[in-house]
């Protein structure tokens, strides 16, 4: 979904234990996402620019959470 500009919110699906590198990356209409419980990791810059992102639900599953995952929000 890297740089998908008419993204505006996501709600993951129950199951996803990881949220990918980059995988959001540069989604600039991004504004909420929810991330289920099962989600332990969620990878390096995985909403990096992210510029409208002001909404995240993250549940007390996620033990990690990599570097620049939410720069330039």
């Amino acid at each position: 979904f890297t740089k998908c500009s008419n993204l505006k919110s996501i709600v993951l699906s129950a199951g996803i234990t990881s949220i990918a590198e980059q995988v959001f990356r540069e989604c600039t209409a991004l504004e909420s996402i929810e991330i289920p419980d099962s989600v332990t990791t969620i990878e390096r810059a995985a909403f990096h620019e992210c510029s409208s992102l002001t909404d995240v639900y993250i549940p007390d599953s996620v033990t990690e959470i990599g570097n620049q995952t939410f720069t330039k929000c």
